[in-house]
């Protein structure tokens, strides 16, 4: 992975990248725990016919197939592990998205600004805080609006919108903001379109996957999962750096 070098002396990480961070950590865990016996296992199905004559416990009873098949399908299992690993840090990340903007806006609350507000009468607690209830559904919206923009722009524009609310752009570099927004398209056709190539995925990808087309099984490469992550890992401290003092 990549790895965003900060400056000595910053204030403590926000909890929201605190968890984001743990969580990589652990995805990453677990992706080697899978490769490590998966390769293991693989140097061991020469000989024998069926997978549970190989493995031993419950587990293996769910394997009762040829070995050939166990070492066939080998590829496609990695590329599976590949994708739920990046769906997962990909979710994860819009999670510290949305939680460190949402805490962002609530303290620094911009009064004379227009926010948009869009409710249903009912939807009021007659109980609560009228004013308090308004400002904290603005800030759901203006948080929804901007996570929901095209992947290719959205760093962008919440550096904008960092910047409209007191805090300083955060700095981080074009190619690695171009892997961020890679990586939620690969993992956008990996949800939406069962890893199958469809014309939006190859034109966002044609450059970080060679010979991309549509129709194709999306290859998610190791070394690519990894910049994948790497910039997302990046993305995230870059924008934290910019706000710990403000939340």
């Amino acid at each position: 992975m990549t790895r965003l070098l900060l400056t000595p002396g910053l204030p403590p990480q926000t909890g929201a990248l605190k968890r984001f961070e743990r969580t990589i950590e652990e995805l990453n865990h677990f992706y080697w725990t899978f490769k490590c016996s998966l390769e293991f296992t693989l140097t061991h199905m020469a000989g024998s016919a069926m997978v549970p004559q190989v493995l031993s416990g419950q587990s293996a009873s769910h394997l009762n197939i040829p070995t050939t098949k166990f070492v066939a399908d080998a590829p496609a299992t990695e590329r599976f592990a590949r994708y739920s690993l990046l769906v997962h840090a990909v979710t994860t990340f819009e999670d510290y998205l949305k939680e460190i903007l949402s805490t962002f806006l609530v303290l620094n609350w911009k009064s004379d600004k227009t926010y948009k507000v869009s409710f249903r009468p009912d939807e009021i607690d007659p109980r609560a805080d009228l004013q308090a209830w308004l400002h904290q559904r603005a800030v759901e919206g203006v948080v929804s609006e901007y996570l929901s923009r095209t992947y290719s722009k959205r760093f962008s524009a919440i550096c904008v919108l960092l910047q409209e609310h007191g805090a300083t752009s955060p700095t981080l570099s074009q190619v690695t903001q171009d892997l961020a927004s890679a990586a939620c398209e690969a993992r956008n056709s990996i949800v939406h379109a069962a890893g199958v190539v469809d014309a939006r995925a190859q034109r966002a990808l044609a450059s970080h996957i060679p010979g991309i087309a549509t129709g194709i099984v999306l290859e998610l490469s190791e070394s690519l999962l990894w910049q994948f992550l790497g910039a997302l890992r990046d993305s995230a401290r870059a924008l934290d750096v910019e706000v710990r003092e403000l939340v």
